[in-house]
């Protein structure tokens, strides 16, 4: 051996050399061939080239006139090398062979067979010991062979590395998407939802970074979507925050359940997905079930998130969708002041146009035009908005006065509007609204409508003598055949 090679002397006075271009590399940190250490502390050394002294030529014996000529043994030219091993199999050969009483080799022995013999052995291949860290090493360099040979040497698959967050093989071959080397791993033992210290499983890592073929061997083997890592965050959430389309399709086609699973900070895919505007996976979640009202913990949902990110075009989506266009979080701030605040012009004209209410204030006392730069565009429409509703709201003063848009409080699909077009009362807060249909009392109900009579009355039904008021449970339509309002 000569050259110059870095030395590994991990274990004290045991050492190893190894080329520098052999060292296997993981994020900038260099680790021993041999034993799998870290091998950024190896010194480099130089072996000089050994001095070769050449031995002198054999001197053959006379030849006898009188005895046949006998083959001269063949003299090995082999240097004598100290090798703390077996004996090899040329060693064998040579000690096998029968002498005579002066120690010659009998004739039959023939230079060919020696060289035979030393061809063989310099042939057979060098079995080389790895430490169980180099099963990690291939595996995220996607050495099939090696992890195969590393596997039938007994090497355990589910090995985890210190200086990588306890990481097994299968986390490093799912994390670059060697689908064979995983199902190898896989075969060999390997714990399919085994976590690291950052409690991410393989099936976290491959979908993290977009290997759909491995995510899909992965979810055939068995690995479960639902674990969570140490965010509460699941293969889902970590997809729909990067826009992985075909990843989330294939994690939900597996189980569809988990579309509305939050994380710890009640965030789910789909509030992931519109924070980083992904408009098609936004509707690839609502087509699978996404709720579009779901509050994380700090009661903003999707509308809020859709208004920070200035995606007009995933609010449409969302107001399509019912999301609630007036609510607000736990500051009182509604998707129009967040909008606004953000300088979000698109989405504050949409806003606007779809009912947002202007005048709302939030726990600060801030209306939306508090919140927005003064003489900018925004502020601008804003103004215009607000002198508008202003004019509105004047005109329609003496008449009816929506005291509440949804008086059922979401019981309903379809929101009942609670007006007041008589009197200057407000929105009555001292009742329980009941969504189903009750009986107070045992009544005849006729529900033939040919048989229910109208009302003929002329002053509104107002008058103590007013027949609709004994007969109400059959007045319930005009002359026409028509709800009376």
């Amino acid at each position: 051996m000569q050259g110059t090679f870095m030395e590994c002397r991990t274990y004290g006075s045991i050492s190893h050399c190894f080329h520098s271009g052999c060292a296997s590399v993981i994020k900038a940190q260099s680790f021993c061939p041999h034993c799998g250490e870290d091998a950024t502390g190896a010194q480099e050394v130089t072996v000089p080239k050994p001095v070769t002294v050449p031995k002198p030529e054999p001197v053959l014996p006379p030849v006898s006139a009188v005895s046949p000529v006998a083959p001269v043994p063949a003299v090995s030219t082999r240097p004598l090398i100290h090798r703390a091993k077996k004996t090899t199999e040329l060693e064998r050969t040579l000690d096998t062979y029968p002498t005579t009483g002066d120690g010659e080799e009998p004739a039959k022995t023939s230079l060919e067979s020696i060289l035979m013999a030393l061809d063989e052995e310099n042939m057979r291949p060098k079995k080389v010991k790895y430490h169980t860290k180099q099963l990690y090493i291939s595996a995220h360099h996607g050495e099939l062979q090696k992890v195969i040979h590393l596997l039938v040497d007994g090497k355990d698959p589910n090995y985890l590395m210190d200086n990588q967050n306890k990481r097994t093989a299968l986390h490093a071959a799912a994390d670059e998407g060697h689908q064979e080397i995983c199902h190898m791993l896989v075969q060999a033992g390997a714990n399919l939802d085994m976590f690291d210290e950052e409690q991410r499983t393989p099936l976290m890592d491959a979908c993290d970074n977009n290997h759909l073929d491995t995510v899909k061997y992965l979810l055939r083997a068995g690995s479960a979507v639902s674990y969570k890592g140490i965010k509460g965050s699941t293969c889902l959430h970590l997809a729909a925050k990067l826009g992985h389309y075909s990843i989330v399709d294939n994690l939900l086609s597996k189980e569809s359940k988990q579309v509305n699973c939050q994380d710890d900070g009640g965030w789910t895919p789909i509030t992931w997905a519109i924070e980083y505007k992904h408009t098609e996976l936004v509707q690839l979640l609502l087509s699978i079930g996404a709720d579009v009202n779901i509050r994380e913990k700090e009661e903003n949902f999707g509308l809020h998130w859709a208004a920070l990110s200035g995606s007009d075009d995933i609010a449409q989506i969302l107001l399509d969708a019912r999301c609630d266009l007036h609510a607000v979080n736990v500051h009182g701030d509604s998707p129009l002041h967040i909008a606004v605040r953000e300088n979000q012009l698109e989405c504050v004209t949409l806003l606007l146009s779809r009912g947002a209410d202007v005048n709302l204030r939030n726990r600060e006392g801030e209306t939306p035009l508090d919140c927005c730069i003064y003489n900018s565009k925004v502020w601008a429409v804003l103004n215009t908005n607000k002198k508008l509703t202003d004019a509105r709201r004047s005109r329609d003063s003496h008449g009816e006065k929506v005291l509440s848009r949804d008086i059922s409080q979401g019981y309903e699909a379809i929101p009942i509007t609670c007006v007041n077009g008589v009197e200057s009362d407000s929105c009555p807060d001292n009742y329980k609204y009941i969504p189903d249909s009750c009986v107070t009392s045992p009544i005849n109900i006729d529900k033939d409508i040919t048989h229910l009579q109208h009302c003929v009355c002329t002053d509104d039904c107002s008058s103590n003598t007013c027949m609709c008021a004994q007969l109400s449970l059959r007045c319930w339509y005009d002359k026409n055949s028509a709800a009376a309002l």
